[in-house]
């Protein structure tokens, strides 16, 4: 069960729609959100500084680095204003914290207070995305132990009826079968489990055979099936044709998952997705 969210804000494309998923998932499940915004502090002490300078011809400006500051400060303030308007809006508790530091630093630090993570893959200047999609990814995975749900920049709406579970044997996708499982069960929802077989799992059927067990015991809303091919491209492809709404996966483990999340992969259905993805370590 969802009881406190936390929801990653920065001023990039689609942090209205990352903030209304977070804002939703609140409502739907009676939970407390809280909003956090980074001050990065790479902006302040790096080359952006200088690139700046010279990109807007202000190389002889006294103390930019103040200017700067003073600019990311009213950003921060208008992202907080924004969000208590809105938690009062949706007639939820929470707060919103403005913190300096590196992004992904202080975003794993907060999120071992709450039971999920929200973020988009779209942020001011790829700060967000660049933690997503970029070198300092692993490094995330490993930092947070707790759900992340990522809003792509492609998604435009909130509707969750559909969960699709990918689903390998292994410890990490039993865990996010279990969280799927756990979320939907009071609430109506159904889940969509799908095994890949695409050589690196032994037993397919065996595979499928251990997810069909467990969702018969918790007696949940669900259908499945066994698919040959590519892990990302079968997902991908079968979320679309089965309307899911959410793609639940295990952040690591060896087999399918590890293809996933190691690799050009989970880019590829990270970038290609228009719904969002839930990481379940």
């Amino acid at each position: 069960m969802i009881k406190s969210l936390l929801v990653g804000l920065d001023s990039g494309e689609n942090r209205e729609i990352v903030q209304k998923y977070a804002l939703e998932l609140g409502s739907y499940f009676g939970a407390r959100v809280t909003g956090l915004h980074v001050l990065d502090l790479r902006k302040l002490y790096s080359p952006f500084v200088e690139d700046l300078l010279y990109s807007a011809g202000l190389a002889s400006v006294p103390d930019l680095q103040s200017l700067v500051r003073e600019r990311l400060e009213r950003v921060a303030e208008t992202i907080r204003e924004d969000f208590d308007h809105s938690l009062e809006e949706y007639d939820l508790t929470g707060e919103c914290f403005l913190q300096e530091g590196i992004v992904s630093q202080e975003l794993a630090k907060e999120a071992r207070k709450h039971d999920i993570l929200v973020l988009g893959t779209k942020g001011e200047n790829s700060a967000i995305s660049e933690i997503i999609l970029g070198s300092t990814f692993a490094e995330m995975l490993r930092a947070i132990h707790q759900p992340m749900l990522i809003v792509p920049e492609a998604c435009s709406r909130f509707y969750i009826r559909r969960i699709l579970v990918a689903y390998d044997g292994s410890g990490k996708a039993s865990s996010a079968l279990r969280f799927a499982a756990q979320s939907v069960k009071e609430y109506n929802l159904e889940i969509e489990v799908v095994v890949c077989d695409d050589g690196h799992i032994e037993d397919a059927e065996e595979c499928y055979g251990e997810a069909e067990a467990f969702l018969k015991s918790h007696e949940v809303k669900w259908a499945g099936r066994i698919i040959k091919g590519e892990a990302s491209e079968c997902l991908l492809e079968h979320a679309h044709t089965t309307s899911c709404d959410v793609m639940a996966l295990g952040t690591s483990s060896s087999g399918v998952m590890k293809t996933l999340f190691i690799g050009s992969v989970a880019r590829q259905i990270l970038e290609s997705t228009e719904i969002p993805v839930l990481l379940v370590p």
